[in-house]
C-alpha cells in the first residue's frame, strides 16, 4: 500500500488501490499460504499422534490466516484508506478534518532522530557500555543456572501410535524391568 507511488495513489480509487496492492503482493500470499498448508497436510499423514495433531492445528490456523488477510484485512485497509481520503480523523472517525489537513508524515523521522541524538550517544559512553555488558552477562548467568533447574519428563511412548509393536515392546520392556527391580529388592 505504502508502496505505491504518489502519482499512482491519487489517479486510482479506494478499490483500484486495494486491487492493485492485492495483484501485488496478493500472489506471494497465496503461493506462501498453499505451500504452507499443502506441508501441514502431508504432516498429517504420519503415524506420530502429536505430529499429527500440529499439523492439522497449524494447517487449519494457515487457511484460516489466509481467508483474514484477503477479506477482513484487506476489508480494513480500504475502510481506513477511505477514512483518509474523507479527512476523517483516526479515532473518532465521525469527525471530519478540515480540507487543509494533511496526514502526517513522521516515517522514521522522530525515531532515526532519537536514535542518533540520544540512543547512541548513551551507548558511546564507558559507563553504559560497562552496565550494558554487566547486565547482559546477569541475564545470561540467571538463564544457564534456569536451565539446570528445569525438569525434563520425556517419555518416547508419547509419540508412538497406541496399538503398534512398538508400544508394546516399551511396555513389555518397562514391566520387565519393574519386575527385575521388586526382585532385586527383596533379595
Amino acid at each position: 500500500w505504502s508502496n505505491m507511488s504518489k502519482e499512482e495513489h491519487e489517479a486510482h480509487t479506494v478499490p483500484e488501490r486495494l486491487g492493485l496492492c492485492l495483484q501485488r503482493a496478493g500472489v506471494s500470499v497465496t503461493v506462501t499460504s498453499i505451500t504452507d498448508l499443502a506441508a501441514f497436510l502431508v504432516g498429517t499423514s504420519t503415524i506420530l499422534p502429536a505430529l499429527q495433531s500440529f499439523c492439522v492445528y497449524a494447517g487449519i490456523g494457515v487457511f484460516f490466516d489466509f481467508v483474514m488477510q484477503v477479506t477482513f484485512f484487506a476489508a480494513t485497509v480500504a475502510l481506513d484508506a477511505q477514512r483518509v481520503d474523507e479527512h476523517r480523523d483516526a479515532c473518532f472517525f465521525c469527525i471530519k478534518l478540515p480540507d487543509a489537513w494533511k496526514p502526517l508524515n513522521i516515517k522514521g523521522k522522530w525515531l532515526s532522530r532519537y536514535f542518533q541524538n540520544v540512543h547512541i550517544k548513551a551507548l558511546a559512553k564507558l559507563p553504559v557500555k560497562i552496565s550494558v555488558i554487566v547486565v547482559t552477562l546477569i541475564i545470561a548467568g540467571f538463564s544457564i543456572y534456569s536451565t539446570t533447574l528445569l525438569d525434563i519428563r520425556f517419555e518416547f511412548k508419547w509419540f508412538l501410535p497406541s496399538g503398534s509393536y512398538i508400544t508394546e515392546y516399551y511396555d513389555l520392556n518397562e514391566a520387565v524391568q519393574c519386575c527385575a527391580c521388586s526382585l532385586k529388592l527383596t533379595c
